[in-house]
């Protein structure tokens, strides 16, 4: 089986681009303009990026259509998922006004779908990236998206690292046409992106022996209405397995099955805190670099709680695999931004676009009713 890419988003599509496209070499990092705001026209290479990295994705689904003998399309990143389980969303009381916006506007208790995935391993026992998709049901507001099955939800789009590992889509077309050279045995020059291949050589993580245990990280920023914030969701102290940390000689679905220990069989509660990262100090905490961490403390806005529940089911297992998550499912008032999140709309919509049509799959966005049916959740008890 072909290997898939490790990292959220457009990371994991991202592996297996051979080398840019460009017909004259772009402008050098420190030519371009000042980072520590939004760019109000796109770098001219940006456009051309996109192109490489949309087309090497698709003809890389193309080709996962062989690789499980099945004729079906995964998804070109975080393909083997731990879980989809039904979870509230409650937006805390008391928030400082200027944090009252979108979502969080007022006190409020949504039902979300959150799906736990490695990266592109189709194992537990190595070291990888793994992610968080949060769905949000039930939003109103100004959707991102024209296409009405994609209305009434808020995704967050999270993984288990504070950073992004390449500057913008441009860079991250080099580094990973580095990271294939290289692959291939090539003899291969990274000094201009060293930086980038070090960060992205510290995403493959093996030790934390649940899903339920990670922090997790947008690495790239969105709108609050009009500040900049970055996402996290740290998970409560009580989320606390006491399994022994993963190594090699592990179960190959031991965060699956440290999932189902927890919420199935010990029928016991999992919580996140959700958090705002708040942009600062523009040229500490750049919009249009995400490879740099921003290190304000965060503020939790809301609690999201995973009640005792089974998951496993065969339905329940289709409809995670079905599942679309983007940053680009959401509102105005949560606008993704940065060049990373500019390229991945359209990426991420190709992308869900052609494997649900190969699959013969519909692609809609769920409901409070497609979650009455498949998950019956239990009250959580004594925390």
């Amino acid at each position: 089986m072909k290997s898939r890419s490790m990292l959220l988003g457009l990371t994991a599509a991202a592996a297996f681009f051979g080398p840019p496209s460009f017909a004259d070499s772009p402008p050098a990092d420190d030519a371009r303009p000042d980072r520590s705001r939004e760019f109000a026209t796109p770098p001219p290479d940006e456009a051309q990026a996109k192109a490489t990295l949309l087309r090497d994705i698709l003809t890389e689904m193309r080709h996962s259509q062989d690789d499980g003998g099945d004729g079906a399309v995964a998804r070109n990143q975080h393909a083997k998922h731990h879980g989809a389980v039904r979870a509230t969303f409650a937006v805390a009381d008391g928030l400082p006004e200027g944090l009252r916006v979108g979502i969080f506007r007022e006190p409020r208790s949504y039902d979300a779908v959150l799906r736990f995935s490695n990266g592109r391993a189709r194992v537990d026992n190595v070291p990888d990236a793994h992610g968080l998709a949060i769905k949000i049901l039930g939003v109103e507001g100004k959707p991102l998206l024209d296409d009405p099955a994609d209305a009434g939800t808020q995704d967050f789009v999270l993984i288990d690292h504070p950073v992004f590992f390449a500057t913008d889509p441009t860079n991250l077309v080099r580094v990973e046409a580095a990271r294939k050279a290289l692959e291939r045995g090539e003899q291969v020059d990274i000094t201009p992106i060293r930086e980038q291949i070090a960060i992205a050589r510290a995403f493959p993580k093996l030790g934390t022996p649940s899903p339920l245990e990670m922090t997790y990280f947008s690495t790239v920023p969105s709108r609050l209405g009009a500040r900049a914030v970055k996402y996290r969701a740290s998970p409560s102290p009580d989320n606390a397995s006491g399994l022994p940390p993963l190594t090699k000689a592990s179960s190959v679905d031991a965060l699956r099955e440290a999932m189902v220990a927890r919420l199935s069989t010990n029928r016991e509660p999992a919580r996140f805190d959700f958090q705002l990262l708040l942009q600062q100090d523009e040229q500490a905490m750049p919009i249009e670099d995400p490879t740099v961490e921003w290190t304000t403390t965060p503020i939790t806005v809301a609690t999201i709680t995973i009640n005792p529940q089974a998951f496993t089911g065969a339905e329940q297992l289709e409809f995670a695999e079905n599942l679309s998550y983007t940053p680009w499912h959401g509102i105005e008032e949560h606008r993704p931004i940065g060049g990373i999140n500019r390229v991945r709309k359209d990426i991420y919509q190709a992308g869900s676009a052609f494997r649900h049509d190969a699959n013969g799959a519909p692609r809609k966005e769920p409901t409070v009713a497609d979650l009455d049916r498949l998950y019956q959740c239990e009250a959580a008890e004594g925390r």
